[in-house]
């Protein structure tokens, strides 16, 4: 998620080393926490991660003013893997403002208003009760079959939100089966691309309702007037896709920046829906506070900005595995900033044996802003990684609450060599309670902490969280540990070369480790055991 954070050594302004981890955690602002009318800072996401195999994305962070960039050495390891990053000057810091509020997200935009004028085909009647089994629900394509039809998808143009799902014959599903993220394939019939990943295209908001913002060949412009038109001829275009082709056994880190110039009066949102194709292992997206003009840069240097979105798997969503908005996250929002650019910091790795393109796209939805009442923060600790080859070995990081902090979300991040992650939180009076759990670095999980969301029980041996809000009082410590195996079977399991020398940070899929915990809470913040830093 924060690969190519090391990009960024400056200690100008109030900028502290490291900007780069910051800039996951919030970036160096000045926030006005539980003002909305103050300057906004992004927020950090609470996306979905359902085990699938997938490769995973993840992008955000945050300041507010305009975007500030830096460049440096490339990781060598020796600045992050002591004191100065050891879960000190990195725990989320920034304030990340976060807008919730289902009611302004489309909920009463589920009608052909909101869907597109000119929808066609063979559509059943929504009311209609249906026999057909869940696994039977989609053809061999993966297309929802008409049968199941929640919603009149063919000719579909926009995501409608709400409550009614598209595939009225199997349940909620972030990724298959979800009103803000409609996917082209269902109101497409003929989408298709020579490119693997077409499953993750999803059509946008309404323009009342919110915006979609991507990656995509040729760029934004124009993108959907000929999606809708059914012309997918520029996937073929060899002079536009060539910039965005992920050869086999490639591993790079680039921004891309999307010539956004937003809405003219000011907006709040909160709700957003992220997908991307096969080879996406992060992604972090934050707007740049002027303009910008649409491309491939030559770095993968990291931009603050008011953050859109921070994920690292194929399809995120916030409010996580959920249509609802828990009472937890209710009020929270951010700011969209007016003539602004977008800064897309994406690391993508091929480990097949075809191309791969390099395409996301990501929705984001309005909220009113009498309804935006709080703001959350970022939290971002690093453990050190400096792993010698043939052992086994783990690194432990953690922060302190000060105050009483309610834990929204935790995702962890690191790469191949790292078997396990798992954090867990140590009360003042000594009891431990594992809170989170990551066995598969290929796809790290996402959890939220709330009424709402039902996490798989940690500590199985399979991806799960504690379920139900988590709130930790003063004093009360967040753990968390990378178990590292440099062994000769591991790279084996991994199929590359056994390292000859001791892996350290690097921005790399199996050249490099990291191993940082991120998430956002509301109310208090945590901090570093040795040192901290504070942005209000």
């Amino acid at each position: 998620m924060i690969d190519g954070l090391l990009n960024f050594t400056s200690r100008s302004g109030s900028c502290p080393l490291l900007m780069a981890l910051l800039a996951i955690a919030g970036g160096c602002a000045s926030d006005g926490v539980g003002d909305p009318d103050a300057p906004d800072a992004g927020l950090i996401a609470d996306g979905t991660a359902e085990p699938s195999g997938d490769p995973s994305a993840d992008p955000g962070s945050d300041s507010e003013a305009a975007s500030m960039s830096s460049s440096g050495a490339e990781a060598d390891g020796s600045e992050v893997n002591g004191s100065e990053v050891n879960g000190s000057e990195v725990n989320g810091s920034d304030a990340e403002g976060d807008v919730d509020g289902s009611d302004a997200e489309g909920s009463d935009a589920e009608g052909s208003d909101a869907e597109g004028s000119d929808a066609e085909g063979p559509e059943t009647d929504p009311s209609l009760p249906t026999d057909i089994a869940p696994e039977d629900s989609v053809d061999d394509a993966g297309r929802i079959v008409p049968e199941c039809h929640g919603l009149p998808l063919v000719g579909m143009k926009y995501s409608p939100g709400g409550t009614t799902l598209p595939n009225k014959c199997a349940p909620f599903d972030v990724r298959n089966n979800n009103p803000y993220a409609v996917r082209c394939i269902d109101a497409m019939p003929d989408f298709e691309t020579p490119f693997p990943g077409d499953e993750y295209c999803i059509l946008p908001p309404p323009p009342e309702l919110g915006f979609q913002l991507g990656v995509h060949p040729g760029g934004n412009v124009d993108y959907w007037d000929k999606m809708w038109a059914g012309d997918y001829s520029f996937y073929e275009d060899t002079s536009l896709t060539e910039d965005y082709i992920l050869d086999p056994g490639e591993d790079t880190l680039q921004n891309y920046l999307v010539d956004f110039r937003g809405p003219t009066e000011e907006r709040y949102f909160y709700r957003r829906n992220f997908r991307g194709r096969y080879g996406s292992h992060h992604g972090a997206a934050a707007f740049t506070g002027s303009p910008v003009t649409e491309g491939w840069q030559s770095n993968g240097d990291r931009v603050l900005g008011t953050s859109l979105l921070t994920v690292q798997n194929a399809y995120t969503d916030i409010p996580q595995n959920t249509l609802e908005i828990s009472p937890e996250e209710e009020g929270i929002g951010i700011s969209l900033p007016l003539n602004s650019g977008l800064n897309m910091n994406l690391h993508h790795f091929n480990s097949t044996d075809a191309p791969l393109l390099r395409e996301n796209w990501v929705n984001a939805w309005y909220l009113p802003k009498e309804e935006v009442t709080r703001r959350a923060q970022g939290i971002l600790i690093a453990a050190p990684v400096n792993y010698p080859i043939g052992m086994e070995t783990d690194s432990e990081g953690f922060a302190v609450a000060r105050t009483e902090t309610q834990v929204l979300s935790l995702w962890g991040h690191r790469h191949a060599w790292t078997t396990r992650f798992h954090a867990w939180v140590v009360r003042t009076d000594g009891s431990e309670e594992l809170v989170y759990d990551s066995n598969d670095w290929y796809d790290m999980p996402t959890y939220s902490y709330n009424s709402v969301a039902k996490n798989p029980e940690p500590g199985k041996g399979f991806d799960g969280a504690s379920s139900g809000p988590l709130i930790l009082q003063p004093g009360d410590e967040m753990h968390f540990n990378c178990h590292a195996s440099t062994t000769r079977e591991r790279a084996e399991e991994l199929g590359v070369p056994l390292p000859t020398a001791p892996i350290t940070w690097a921005n790399h899929a199996t050249a490099g480790e990291m191993c940082l915990l991120d998430g956002q809470t509301t109310g208090g913040r945590l901090f570093g055991g040795i040192e901290h830093i504070v942005i209000d």
